[in-house]
């Protein structure tokens, strides 16, 4: 299914939030589209969910919550 679909059924049925299941890049994909399409996210938001792909966001959120980590490299 398409984003563009999912915004027309989600109009169409005046629906007030979603819950997008995040788990790779197509469930990422549309959970952004839906969020910049004024879709109400239920449960978790986008950029903490984007900001866990991402190795530099992730380190300074276990930093932002006083986690210990065992930083490391990673590559590119």
């Amino acid at each position: 299914m398409r984003l563009e679909d999912i915004l027309k059924v989600v109009e169409g049925e005046e629906i007030d939030f979603v819950m997008v299941e995040f788990g790779g890049e197509r469930g990422m994909n549309v959970g952004e589209g839906l969020e910049k399409g004024g879709v109400r996210l239920l449960g978790r938001w986008f950029e903490r969910v984007d900001g866990l792909e991402d190795g530099d966001l992730l380190y300074e959120l276990v930093d932002e919550v006083n986690l210990a980590d065992g930083k490391g490299d990673r590559g590119d």
